[in-house]
């Protein structure tokens, strides 16, 4: 696999730039400055050795290659916020009580009592991780 050498702090200049055209708006939606913004982007073109942006009179508007990387520069600000979202969800789930162990079928499951948005229950799954985590009220 091959790594980009953009980091996602420039991503999210380019995307809050191409939504806003400013500036100053994109450093809002980013809680950063103006200038952070800037060279954020100084940085991005370098690295891409073209320009992303144009300014018209009003705005800054994207190029044909900033329309091509804000696209995929998108994509990818929505996967990373995906992934922070289901690890904050695994921290929601607190282990109660101890573990426990049985047979099903000839594999080990282990059983573990749960809290996960207020709601109490049994959540099982094989030791070896093939079977799938299965809420039940107990047993196999």
């Amino acid at each position: 696999m091959r790594y980009p050498r953009l980091d996602m702090e420039g991503l999210t200049a380019i995307v809050a730039l191409a939504e806003t055209g400013d500036f100053v708006k994109a450093g809002q939606l980013l809680s950063i400055g103006s200038s952070a913004v800037m060279k954020r982007l100084a940085k991005a073109e370098g690295e891409l050795r073209t320009k992303l942006f144009q300014k018209t009179q009003a705005r800054h508007v994207l190029t044909r290659d900033g329309k091509v990387y804000a696209e995929e520069a998108q994509l990818a600000i929505e996967h990373a916020v995906l992934a922070e979202e289901k690890v904050r969800a695994t921290k929601s789930l607190s282990v109660k009580g101890g573990v426990k162990g049985s047979h099903c079928g000839g594999v080990k499951v282990v059983q573990w009592k749960v809290r996960n948005c207020g709601e109490n229950g049994v959540w099982s799954v094989a030791e070896d991780g093939i079977l799938p985590a299965v809420r039940s009220a107990g047993g196999c």
